[in-house]
């Protein structure tokens, strides 16, 4: 039997856990402390977001993956409680042109260029 390793992560942690380095940024979500990933394993570094807005803590993560799992939950304007919205989203892949944008969390359809729009099931091979 495996024993689970569970680790407290704050802004700025940086740990490896098993075959994997893990980073977390302060993100800003609502009125609740909220944290973005980066894991890095095998050469390839992949950044979860959770739900935030644009910050700084979100630009770090950008600039330092491969690939970016993102969340948008506003389509047609500027969502409260702490969300991306389609123009900050494209704003991001602007900034950061070598990053592959994955987006998540969707309110409605919506197209973003630059990214991949994620469904259920949605399966992706990654490489370093």
């Amino acid at each position: 039997m495996v024993a689970p390793r569970y680790v407290i992560l704050q802004d700025g942690s940086d740990v490896e856990i098993g075959s994997s380095r893990v980073r977390s940024h302060a993100v800003v979500h609502s009125t609740c402390p909220s944290l973005a990933y980066s894991v890095t394993r095998g050469g390839l570094r992949v950044g979860f977001t959770g739900d935030t807005t644009l910050c700084a803590g979100l630009r770090r993560l950008a600039g330092e993956v491969d690939v970016l799992v993102c969340e948008c939950s506003g389509v047609d304007g500027p969502v409260s409680g702490g969300h991306l919205w389609r123009d900050e989203v494209a704003e991001l892949i602007r900034e950061h042109p070598k990053v592959r944008f994955v987006l998540n969390h969707l309110s409605g359809r919506v197209s973003v260029p630059g990214a991949l729009i994620a469904h259920d099931l949605l399966t992706l091979e990654l490489a370093a």
